[in-house]
């Protein structure tokens, strides 16, 4: 995989970035960090990601908002296939099926993190 590609795929996706963090994922580049982990963005740190950032977030409407910001930053680079590698393509359906479990673990287990469930 072109690791410089997924991360600038994955930035513009996730609207993140580790370095520098942006406040609520200090913590999270904090965690790679300790861990000897490159704080680029990748696949397999999208749900710790994900996790992070959805913490913060103690209104449904604004999980559920950064979950569809995500889901159109998807649809953006697919429309824009042409400028990425198939390889980093080939994580899209694997984000977008993120996308979604974290939005309905938003409204369904909001207490996963941390706060109140919907009543």
């Amino acid at each position: 995989r072109d690791a410089a590609r997924e991360h600038t795929m994955l930035s513009k996706v996730l609207a993140a970035s580790l370095d520098p963090p942006s406040p609520d994922l200090a913590e999270l580049a904090q965690e790679l960090t300790a861990e000897g982990e490159s704080l680029q963005l990748r696949s397999e740190i999208v749900e710790r990601i994900f996790m992070a950032r959805l913490a913060r977030k103690s209104l449904l409407a604004d999980r559920l908002a950064y979950m569809v910001q995500c889901w159109r930053g998807c649809d953006d680079v697919r429309a824009n296939s042409h400028r990425h590698p198939q390889e980093v393509l080939a994580q899209l359906p694997v984000v977008q099926q993120m996308i979604g479990n974290y939005a309905g673990l938003s409204i369904g287990c909001a207490e996963l993190f941390g706060l109140e469930p919907v009543p």
